[in-house]
């Protein structure tokens, strides 16, 4: 049985294993989303429509394009805002770059969560911002990222807030 191996069949799989993990190690690692600042953008009977600003950065040497990207936001654990970008945005290696995004929320679901947060006197609230990116030449990668948020102005209020945040 082991004759089979011998001669061109082991040296191909020799080479196949060296090609696929030299694949493996040039693929990019994902780049890592996160929530910057969010601007209530308008309000109509249905939806809120906000302003984020997403930090993207980039933990790979080359520099990354990332061609579109669909988002989900919670706050508190609860959903937040949904949205989608399609605009081009280039990261440099080792960089990172801010992309703005409108996102639309329920308008019930939002104001119930400011109002909790009022009520708790909370300056902060944890959020989780998850979806998938497309970078070109890669195609379509998850991301997952958690973080704190200051307290989000009332409906009335107009005013960005900042994020630091951590990775999961």
């Amino acid at each position: 049985m082991f004759d089979q191996w011998k001669g061109g069949t082991a040296r191909a799989c020799v080479v196949l294993a060296c090609v696929f993990l030299a694949a493996c190690t040039a693929l990019p690692r994902k780049p890592e989303i996160s929530l910057a600042s969010v601007e209530l953008a308008g309000i109509s009977v249905r939806e809120q429509r906000f302003l984020l600003k997403l930090e993207v950065r980039n933990p790979n040497d080359a520099e990354i394009a990332l061609k579109s990207l669909r988002f989900d936001v919670e706050l508190d654990g609860k959903a937040f805002a949904r949205g989608t970008a399609a605009k081009p945005l280039v990261v440099p290696g080792q960089g990172q770059a801010v992309l703005e995004v409108n996102a639309a929320g329920n308008l019930l679901s939002v104001w119930q969560q400011l109002r909790e947060a009022r009520k708790a006197e909370r300056a902060r609230l944890p959020y989780r911002i998850f979806g998938v990116a497309e970078v070109e030449g890669v195609g379509e990668l998850p991301f997952d990222r958690r973080g704190e948020i200051a307290a989000l102005p009332s409906p009335g209020e107009r005013k960005g807030v900042s994020s630091p945040d951590r990775p999961l």
